[in-house]
């Protein structure tokens, strides 16, 4: 049997660089256990099952979403390939999406943004607010952009 998507080696890889580039934009770690010396593995596991949804997307002109926790998925009403592979833009509704890009450009900028708040779409068309969102550049160890991520911990339905 193999190892569910969030587990393939590349994909932890990419968690690894994920959760560097978060610690460096906001001086602290996202997930408790990092401060232990805990494996690649442990550490994916526990970012698939992180409470906040956390959802990233890559830096190709499309922005493509290449990673999306459990609690994303769940608010989104997605699972895992239905979500990760399209664009992240149809994650807001096509009147937020200009607003979005506008926030994105300005976090890739800068390297993160705090507090941003703003209205998504689920795939079934249930429209959520977002609140207090962080949003940070991912770097690979080289120092290139692989892309970007958010996080949050609260949202309504609307």
């Amino acid at each position: 049997m193999s190892d569910p998507p969030w587990l393939r080696p590349e994909k932890m890889r990419f968690v690894a660089c994920l959760l560097v580039s978060y610690r460096q934009a906001f001086g602290h770690h996202l997930l408790s256990v990092e401060k232990s010396q805990s494996s690649l593995r442990l550490l994916s596991q526990e970012l698939f099952a992180f409470s906040n949804p956390v959802m990233a997307h890559d830096s190709s002109q499309e922005n493509l979403i290449n990673y999306a926790n459990s609690s994303a998925l769940q608010l989104w009403a997605c699972k895992w390939d239905q979500l990760v592979g399209k664009p992240s833009c149809l994650t807001a509704p096509v009147d937020q999406r200009k607003s979005r890009a506008f926030v994105l450009e300005n976090a890739l900028r800068r390297g993160s943004a705090v507090g941003y708040s703003g209205i998504r779409v689920d795939r079934l068309g249930r429209k959520f607010l977002i609140y207090n969102a962080l949003i940070w550049t991912i770097w690979n160890e080289n120092g290139d952009a692989l892309g970007q991520a958010a996080s949050f911990s609260n949202w309504d339905f609307i």
